[in-house]
């Protein structure tokens, strides 16, 4: 992994599960990652491997019938999740940040931009309303708003999603986070705005010198904007490293299988390659790799044993027996 110097966040042995009606869901089993300072790492995955819950464990957002049964978030040298609320409402909003997938129903609908925007940089800066006003003006200047005053005197609805989502990463950026997550961003957008949203994002984190953690399940938008990535699959990562050496030489049957099923040229007319089967179910999630039901690689051992990360080349690790498994 890096030095600890360089590293703002750490994510080590998270393990979480969720009480339900159902049962117990086995949630997150056993996570880990860092983020280096002034880097934009991506985490990647199917929906419902794991990413969005991790992302709020790390605001401290905890769910009430979450338990968190062992690891550490280490941010700066603190433990977000050991803590006081105090101590969180420092931390949270001011030196973490977050934008979600989803701007306009993230803003308040029944007051405008400017209300919602001052009242963001009043609490987290403790500037006076006009000053607040002035810096509203400034960030959507920032993030290149068009027609900044109407925007300000606008209500939610009357937005289009991307000059929501401007609005959102200005209100995120006000405080000048070390620590950015943008929780799939550009999901809910079309293609041309979410390209302005990916550029702007990644001149902000430059200009900024923040660090950037972007989750998505789109592997071209990490491959454009992400220096390195973790790949999660049912709770765990099964391969990091940089995005070149993951993407360029994908080692992870997993990995392996996302890189598949993009669309390419030569798959017209005929059905797009997929990776057989579903996540599993996390109330009763297989033994061994999680992945091994859906793996054409899958040994024995893979049923009964979770494998260790592994390096299998310059700045590449995987969790998987076909390397080893042993752990470095």
């Amino acid at each position: 992994m890096s030095k600890m110097e360089d590293v703002i966040l750490s994510v080590e042995n998270l393990t979480v599960d969720f009480y339900t009606y159902e049962g117990v869901l086995h949630v997150l089993d056993d996570v880990n990652f860092q983020i280096r300072r002034g880097e934009i790492f991506g985490v990647v995955g199917e929906s419902g491997c794991g990413k969005s819950v991790t992302s709020r464990l790390i605001m401290g957002l905890v769910a009430s019938n979450a338990h968190i049964k062992a690891g550490k978030i280490m941010f700066n040298g603190k433990n977000i999740l050991k803590i006081s609320e105090e101590e969180l409402n420092k931390i949270r909003g001011k030196e973490i940040s977050m934008i979600f997938q989803n701007p306009i129903g993230s803003l308040n609908p029944v007051f405008k931009v400017k209300d919602q925007m001052i009242n963001v940089i009043m609490n987290n800066q403790g500037v006076d309303k006009e000053t607040a006003l002035d810096k509203a003006f400034k960030l959507l200047k920032i993030v290149n708003m068009p027609d900044p005053e109407r925007v300000l005197e606008s209500y939610p609805f009357e937005l289009s999603g991307g000059m929501a989502q401007r609005v959102m990463i200005a209100m995120a950026i006000s405080s000048k986070p070390k620590l950015l997550i943008a929780d799939e961003p550009t999901t809910a957008l079309d293609v041309t705005i979410q390209a302005q949203i990916l550029k702007l994002i990644k001149e902000l984190q430059e200009k900024l010198g923040m660090s950037v953690l972007f989750i998505t399940h789109d592997l071209g938008v990490v491959a454009q904007l992400c220096d390195r990535i973790g790949v999660m699959y049912a709770g765990s990562v099964v391969a990091y490293g940089s995005t070149y050496n993951i993407l360029k030489d994908p080692k992870h049957p997993y990995t392996l299988g996302l890189m598949g099923a993009i669309p390419r040229p030569e798959h017209k007319g005929k059905p797009l390659p997929s990776i057989k089967g579903s996540v599993p179910n996390y109330l009763d999630p297989p033994p061994g790799c999680r992945f091994h039901p859906r793996c054409q690689y899958a040994m024995e051992i893979c049923k009964k044993e979770k494998p260790k990360m592994v390096k299998v080349g310059g700045n590449h690790h995987v969790a998987c027996w076909l390397y080893g498994g042993e752990g470095d």
